[in-house]
């Protein structure tokens, strides 16, 4: 019955359809033998063979309420599948076609297509298998009397008793489909696979779906019921199918791939956050004994007779590249020394802490700044080779009212007298960067009540968030509009005052200003 086209001539179904139903009566199913020679004497009358159809009709038995009742599962299944044979048509193929191409992610899709194969090829049973690195996996499978037939994807080599195993691997492995519309008939080998004896089957189908020469999937199909239900007509809708479903599977693999990498690559970066954050957390915690190490190394306050003085250091980073010091020479004659690495952050820091040693062992000798200066650059260049500073020492004695300065390569430090600014400029260039560099002294004379700031480009090299730049004529604003308080209150107005200019940005340089009154 199977076999029959829909423009297959009525007569050609009432031959078929009678002897089913002869068939059916044999086998003591009245009823249903009764609905198929029915439609039998329909088709006899339709054809003109009226005789014939009365015939068949004393034979079958009469209608009960006016109807046929098929009251087993078997038979109405049977009828169902029957009736979608005649039925089937291009339209419903294509919109089957375009259901499976809607579908992306591989589990929805495997289930559509399991569902639309069945629903179009006369299945009673179907399952779909997969190649994985791992081995075959039956993916997803169908029975119409067993929902739960597949819960879950199970290797392949595990299903013997859902599927002829090895028909799925020779499927596979020669690329061919495996049809056998008569199990029964013993003219093909599979005929006699282990599952095909027990389960007898009437149809089977092995079919592979291929994209461009490559096997993306099997498909497995059976009938429990009839023979010769994969008939040529189905067989197309297959290959109409199958080709929507090669390129929809090789679709849902490239998004489960991607969906795989990115899961992937979002673990890595999670595990790599967490070891950053192990790191940064180190880091920070190493950074911490650096900044007490560097402020170790910082100056006592100590009070020195004849002058006030106030510091502010501020590091950009936990350390940074400025760093100053003071030392009472001898009673009244005070070395104060402010210097600023290249760079900042930890690398800055350590060249700071590597001065610092070296500059202790010639800060306590009667030199001038200049010799300080000179002394100091020799070492950095033996010493050191690629480190550079600017940095400016200043000699202040109280008892004769004298400045001392040697300044290398560092900004213009500022002597405030009488409301105005004069500035103490440089003496000599950048320390590290020549051996046979000559610095110079300068001598000013101090009178009371003047003040001394020495300080790094970082008091005036700042920018808020406009890209506006703090500035010299800021700074010295900033030391007039102040000029009247001590120099501690005098500092924190100072600093109050860069920080109203910044609005919130953070200082982009290290700070470190001292301020320095002679009374």
């Amino acid at each position: 019955m199977f076999s029959l086209q829909k423009n297959d001539n009525n007569l050609r179904k009432a031959i078929v359809y009678e002897h089913a139903g002869m068939w059916e009566f044999g086998r003591g199913r009245k009823q249903y033998s009764n609905y198929l020679l029915k439609i039998a004497e329909k088709q006899y009358r339709t054809w003109g063979a009226s005789a014939k159809a009365n015939r068949i009709q004393t034979i079958r038995q009469p209608d009960e309420d006016a109807g046929i009742f098929l009251h087993t599962r078997e038979e109405a299944l049977l009828d169902t599948i029957l009736k979608s044979a005649e039925n089937l048509d291009l339209r419903s193929v294509l919109k089957s076609s375009q259901s499976i191409s809607e579908s992306i992610e591989q589990d929805e899709l495997l289930k559509k297509l399991m569902r639309t194969i069945m629903e179009n090829a006369g299945a009673t049973r179907g399952f779909l298998i997969l190649p994985r690195k791992s081995g075959f996996y039956v993916e997803t499978g169908q029975d119409i009397e067993d929902e739960n037939i597949l819960p879950k994807s199970l290797i392949l080599d595990s299903t013997s008793e859902l599927l002829p195993v090895e028909i799925v691997y020779y499927c596979y492995r020669s690329g061919q489909k495996i049809l056998l519309n008569n199990t029964s008939s013993k003219d093909s080998l599979h005929s006699l696979n282990p599952y095909v004896i027990e389960k007898q089957p009437k149809s089977l189908l092995c079919f592979p779906i291929t994209k461009q020469g490559k096997i993306l999937s099997v498909l497995y199909l059976e009938n429990r019921l009839t023979y010769d239900v994969f008939d040529e007509h189905r067989l197309e809708i297959l290959e109409i199918l199958s080709s929507q479903a090669a390129i929809s599977l090789e679709n849902a693999k490239l998004y489960e791939d991607i969906t795989s990498l990115n899961a992937e690559l979002e673990r890595k970066v999670e595990l790599r956050t967490q070891e950053l954050m192990q790191s940064l957390k180190i880091i920070r915690k190493d950074l911490l004994y650096s900044k007490k190490i560097q402020r170790s190394i910082l100056p006592d306050h100590p009070n020195l007779p004849g002058i006030l003085y106030a510091v502010s250091y501020q590091p950009m980073d936990e350390v940074g590249g400025d760093f100053y010091d003071l030392f009472e020479i001898r009673p009244g004659v005070y070395r104060f020394f402010v210097a600023d690495a290249t760079g900042h952050g930890v690398q800055a820091a350590l060249i700071t802490m590597a001065i610092k040693s070296e500059y202790e062992h010639l800060k306590k000798t009667e030199k001038n700044p200049s010799n300080i200066l000179k002394e100091l650059n020799v070492v950095i260049l033996e010493k050191f080779k690629t480190l550079y500073l600017t940095c400016v020492v200043a000699d202040i004695n109280v008892n004769d009212y004298t400045l001392e300065y040697s300044s290398a390569g560092h900004p213009p430090q500022v002597l405030w007298r009488d409301g105005k600014a004069d500035f103490l400029h440089k003496t000599g260039a950048i320390l590290g960067l020549k051996k046979d560099f000559i610095y110079y002294s300068e001598n000013v004379e101090l009178k009371p009540e003047d003040r001394i700031f020495l300080f790094t480009d970082g008091v005036y090299e700042q920018f808020n968030s406009n890209k506006n730049e703090f500035g010299e004529e800021r700074f010295l604003d900033s030391i007039h509009s102040s000029s009247l308080l001590n120099p501690e209150e005098q500092i924190s107005k100072m600093q109050k005052d860069l920080n109203l200019f910044l609005q919130g940005a953070p200082i982009q340089d290290d700070f470190t200003l001292i301020a320095i009154e002679v009374f």
